[in-house]
């Protein structure tokens, strides 16, 4: 039987189910509820202290607590929770006896019969606290005669590494559940990172002062703690200065973000030196309703013959920095990316996800994303709304039963691949020097640093800065005297020739044959492309026409470039 305390006296459960208000100016006899061994969490009600008011207290028994967040119930129609902080706006509980590091905030409900109370009581990479001690102190007021309808609500307690230490569901008086198991009284929540504050609008929040930023920092990196992975942080405008060369880290369920100090440094940039003493940088993801998801995709695959499936939640994030007044500016493009990760549902296909940018419009951009651990993470460049995506996209002139049918499939999912139209692939088609530089720049993700290195490659062509990143790395040497022939068809011996010098680019590693290719027709290659195809077909990248021909001066089609795309990806 679980057991009650009352001026040393122990009470059945049933008496202390019974504990009502028999009339207006009755209070509840003073009692306190035994937790179990795996519940940490306990209420104590305390005798009356003034008339019609009492005290309940919420104990909290646990060890390295860094954050917690106890609500409780009440009947609104019996009682009320009255103001225990008279110098502090708003209607207010009471902390408890601990240390001077917490960040606290609570918001009372008088009309729902709530008290929302959240505090994180470390901040950084350091260690919780211990207690065994109350948590927070309500005073409630009789309103009416009857049951007083407290219990305890939402539990959440988390250690130091964001683990779970709330045990089983705590016992509410009168409940006479079993602590741990589903059903009435059983079955508590699963507790992330509870946060500092719950404000009315149900955007949790966490403000940092310039000592919480400067004790904060450990190893290159100070770390944030979400609930979820929604949330607002408020950073004093100064943060670039305090973090100097350490990153920002934002974490939360299913979510890491990190930020480079120049970023914010580039934010504070748009507000006045006049202004910037009194603004915060403000950092806010929200989570996107379920509804408002299906819309998006429903959106983006109107653009296109394409296959949606969210792999996870759609996230939205916001970086701005606000000034005293009120006024919000946004960095429409960060001078170095941030870094996100997103955790991924099992049931996804990695061949065919990435992490998008999903436009209001139904736009989508792909971010890329390498998957490990059930995370994808990749580099972005603005901020906005973002998901993983499993994008399967079809063409009409490409059957399910087509040789590489599969491949342009993978490839289109990584955007290294697109169709001629949004229906139409051309398998078939030869390939130009230009689209074949394109394809094996975007495979390795290669980025132009300079202008057009080729005097017939003009900026505004589209193809500019995927020749002149290929011609940076050393892939293509064009054709001499300063031309690159870009819109010549392929052979397959300069196919080949870019394919190796792509691979050598990939492993960091120069590659030479230990045999020539044997093919009859070896005598038809010109000297500077041989080794190419004989270390091509070594590693197995190409293969001949036939069996004894490999075609050095042939076309290659738009399939055949796929199929060796694919190859080298998969080196």
């Amino acid at each position: 039987m679980k057991r009650y305390v009352k001026n040393s006296t122990i009470l059945p459960i049933a008496l202390a189910a019974s504990l009502t208000f028999g009339s207006v100016s009755s209070l509840p006899e003073p009692f306190t509820q035994l937790a179990a061994a795996d519940n940490p969490v306990s209420l104590r009600v305390n005798p009356a202290t003034t008339g019609d008011t009492f005290t309940v207290d919420v104990v909290v028994k646990a060890n390295d607590l860094y954050a917690a967040k106890v609500n409780l119930d009440f009947d609104s129609t019996k009682v009320e929770v009255v103001d225990a902080m008279t110098d502090v706006p708003g209607v207010q509980v009471k902390k408890g006896n601990y240390g001077g590091g917490a960040e606290i905030q609570n918001n009372v409900d008088n009309q729902q019969g709530r008290v929302g109370f959240s505090a994180l009581l470390a901040l950084g990479d350091v260690a919780g606290i211990n207690l065994n001690d109350t948590l927070y102190t309500a005073t409630f007021k009789v309103k009416q005669a009857g049951d007083h309808g407290i219990k305890l609500g939402e539990v959440q307690l988390a250690n130091s590494n964001n683990q779970d230490i709330s045990g089983g569901t705590p016992q509410q008086p009168g409940t006479g559940g079993t602590p741990g198991t589903s059903g009435p009284g059983g079955g508590g929540p699963t507790a992330q990172q509870p946060v500092v504050t719950q404000p009315a609008t149900g955007l949790p929040k966490i403000e940092l002062k310039a000592e919480d930023v400067q004790k904060g920092v450990k190893d290159g990196k100070l770390s944030i703690q979400l609930t979820d992975s929604k949330g607002t942080i408020l950073l004093p405008s100064n943060i670039g200065e305090l973090l100097k060369t350490n990153k920002l880290e934002v974490k939360g369920a299913g979510l890491t973000m990190t930020v480079p100090q120049d970023v914010l440094v580039a934010l504070t940039s748009l507000v006045s030196q006049e202004a910037l003493q009194d603004s915060r940088i403000s950092i806010s993801v929200t989570t996107l309703s379920a509804e408002s998801g299906k819309q998006f995709l429903a959106k983006a695959k109107s653009k296109g013959k394409v296959d949606l499936i969210a792999g996870g939640d759609i996230l939205d994030f916001d970086l701005s920095i606000v000034t005293q007044d009120g006024k919000t500016s946004t960095l429409k493009q960060f001078n170095k990316p941030v870094t996100i990760a997103l955790r991924t549902n099992a049931e996804v296909n990695a061949k065919y996800a990435g992490i998008y940018f999903l436009g209001d419009n139904g736009e989508l951009e792909y971010m890329g994303g390498t998957l490990s651990n059930g995370m994808m993470t990749a580099e972005i460049h603005h901020f906005s709304k973002f998901a993983v995506l499993e994008y399967k996209k079809s063409y009409d002139d490409v059957a399910v039963s087509f040789w590489a049918s599969n491949v342009i499939q993978e490839l289109a999912a990584k955007h290294i691949v697109s169709g001629v139209s949004e229906t139409q692939f051309a398998p078939g088609r030869s390939v130009t020097r230009a689209e074949f530089s394109a394809l094996l720049v975007r495979a390795l993700g290669l980025k132009a640093k300079n202008s057009a290195a080729f005097k017939d490659v003009p900026s505004s062509k589209w193809y500019a800065k995927e020749v002149t990143a290929a011609a940076e790395a050393g892939i293509v040497k064009g054709k001499g005297n300063g031309l690159f022939a870009p819109e010549a068809t392929i052979t397959r011996q300069e196919m080949v020739a870019m394919l190796v010098k792509a691979y050598e680019v990939k492993t960091g590693q120069s590659y030479q044959a230990g045999t020539a290719a044997s093919f009859s027709d070896m005598g038809q290659v010109q000297s500077w492309a041989k080794d190419a195809v004989s270390a091509a077909v070594e590693l197995d990248l190409v293969k001949g026409r036939t069996a004894d021909q490999f075609s050095p001066q042939g076309k290659t089609t738009r399939a055949e470039s796929a199929q060796v795309i694919y190859n080298l990806l998969n080196k």
